[in-house]
């Protein structure tokens, strides 16, 4: 710079001098994009990061061989990762809030499996660890299914949610071999078959949402689900006519 800066005075303009001003800018915008890319280190949002990352990209240096600066190319590697690992903290606790809101013990146990990979602090997910606890116990379980019952039957709205809440309730029941609250199912065939749920009368098979197809197939797969037919238990044996 101050070689530049003295051939600036005595106006001396040679190939030297363009090279070492290009030289000089380069060096400058490395260092800027450096400086950015270490503030990132400790950031926590992926958009954050992916601005950073950008940047760096629209200048062209993205390609190490282009770094000047020894630090650069390694340090922008390191930011990429960070973006990664928080996209993915960022996904796993989106699934954990939807696997907590209808009690989906698989999803929530799945879910620590991968924040234990990650290296996230055991007390990040505090209130969802203790939920899947609760959820080991067969009375919270009943009480948990009675309250969706109650939700199920008082409002429209919450159907998809309350229906999913029960499902999953009742697969815990059958998975610690506790007795299954067969009723529970059968309020949600109930409540699918009257299509109240949907402003039309569409088949929640047809449903666009995956969700709500898959709710309607794993009730209706079980003919003990459905609310208006005689437990199979107590048909008695009639012969056939013919």
């Amino acid at each position: 710079k101050d070689v530049l800066a003295r051939a600036t005075i005595f106006k001396v303009k040679t190939e030297l001098t363009q090279t070492l001003e290009s030289r000089v800018e380069a060096l400058e915008l490395q260092a800027r994009h450096l400086k950015d890319l270490r503030k990132c280190l400790n950031e926590t949002d992926a958009i954050v990061l992916g601005e950073a990352i950008s940047s760096v990209r629209k200048d062209h240096l993205d390609n190490p061989s282009r770094w000047d600066l020894p630090e650069g190319a390694k340090l922008l590697s390191k930011v990429i990762a960070r973006k990664v690992h928080c996209e993915r903290l960022e996904d796993l606790e989106i699934s954990i809030r939807r696997a907590s809101r209808v009690y989906d013990v698989p999803v929530l146990q799945n879910c620590f499996r991968e924040a234990e990979e990650l290296g996230v602090p055991p007390d990040q997910f505090k209130e969802a660890k203790q939920l899947l606890l609760s959820l080991h116990d067969g009375d919270n379980i009943a009480r948990l299914i009675a309250d969706l019952r109650q939700q199920l039957h008082k409002s429209e709205a919450e159907d998809l949610r309350a229906s999913q809440g029960i499902k999953n309730l009742v697969d815990q029941q059958r998975h610690l071999g506790l007795m299954v609250d067969q009723q529970a199912l059968r309020d949600i065939s109930s409540v699918i078959s009257r299509g109240r749920s949907r402003t039309r009368a569409k088949s929640w098979y047809a449903a666009s949402d995956t969700d709500e197809n898959e709710v309607a197939r794993s009730i209706f797969q079980d003919l003990r689900n459905l609310k208006c037919l005689r437990d199979p238990f107590t048909w008695e044996n009639e012969p056939a006519n013919g």
